[in-house]
């Protein structure tokens, strides 16, 4: 068994049945504490740059990120709602030749924060007579789209000098590069889920290092996949509800769960009193409980979850009385 950390708990409509009847007992709250993971989309760590550049960072979390903010030196420079964030960076009043740091945070609606790694580059005077940034856009697909099978995905760039490449960018993700116009790509969306929302975007490089950013294009994918939102069968074996055990007789017990579901189960969690004990990730489902720091004669509450693989998770919950 291993020990992990928890982000968040989400209940079934079954859990809320398992309560009835239990006087005086209601489900521990699970605080949301993990952090948002940041990363720098854009400009790579080492990158040498020079002029106006897009700074582009990007941040996931279990629960909605609230905030973006964007530093420079150590110095904030931009601030931006949700999980993105882009930034028209003019390099000129430092260039320098010397080692400039860009990192990225992100809060969440918990109010945790997440750091992007430190990403260090090179500002350079451009020696060139273009001084401006590629102009991206994404002619196909356009927002709001429904898109299937295999999309076209086709840019349209303009620039004063030669356009050395163009990456296409899918959630946030590169997906591919291309290196010679027509700047495109063709996306395979049958494997996607039906009716789930992606975000495209594309950024055009010039050969004197510039870059451009398109606008963001959403799209719905239809496909026949069908996404499982069903949650797993989840039952405490061991011990019954309402049960009372002696400590000095039985200084430790057996948590026992069964767990179900058609895709799999990823983990089982086992709370005591709120607290995150242990997981389990193969069958039997179990934790051994050490009774005796709990022998107050209290009840103490048993909350299992289930996770499918999936992402679907159900819990259920036991409560009994340990005594000296």
């Amino acid at each position: 068994m291993r020990r992990v950390k928890t982000a968040g708990v989400l209940l079934s409509i079954g859990m809320a049945v398992l309560l009835l009847g239990v006087p005086g007992c209601s489900v521990p709250e699970i605080p949301d504490v993990v952090p948002p993971i940041v990363v720098i989309i854009h400009p790579a760590p080492g990158q040498v740059v020079t002029g106006e550049i897009p700074v582009v960072a990007s941040a996931t979390d279990d629960d909605d990120v609230e905030t973006m903010m964007l530093y420079i030196d150590g110095q904030q420079v931009a601030t931006q709602k949700g999980n993105s964030l882009s930034y028209q960076w003019n390099t000129t009043s430092i260039a320098d030749n010397r080692d400039h740091y860009i990192m990225a945070l992100a809060k969440d609606k918990s109010g945790n924060t997440g750091f992007s790694p430190l990403v260090r580059i090179r500002v350079v005077k451009g020696s060139q007579p273009d001084t401006l940034a590629p102009v991206i856009s994404i002619l196909h697909p356009v927002s709001g789209q429904v898109v299937q099978d295999t999309v076209n995905i086709i840019t349209q760039v303009k620039d004063q000098s030669a356009v050395s490449k163009v990456e296409f960018y899918i959630d946030g993700n590169l997906e591919f590069t291309d290196l010679a116009a027509p700047f495109k790509y063709e996306w395979d969306v049958s494997g996607l889920v039906n009716g789930s929302l992606h975000s495209l975007f594309a950024m055009a490089y010039d050969e004197n290092g510039y870059t451009g950013v398109s606008p963001t294009v959403t799209v719905t994918v239809a496909s026949d996949v069908i996404q499982d939102i069903t949650p797993p069968t989840l039952t405490i074996l061991y011990p019954a509800a309402g049960a009372t055990f002696s400590a000095t007789n039985t200084p430790s017990i057996k948590i026992v769960a069964d767990a179900e579901d058609p895709s799999g189960i990823d983990r089982v969690e086992f709370y005591i009193d709120g607290d995150l004990k242990a997981t389990d990730t193969s069958k039997p489902y179990e934790y051994t409980w050490n009774l005796t720091p709990y022998a107050d004669g209290n009840t103490h509450t048993i909350y299992v979850k289930a996770y499918d693989n999936a992402g679907n998770v159900n819990a259920a919950m036991n409560v009994v009385t340990i005594v000296p």
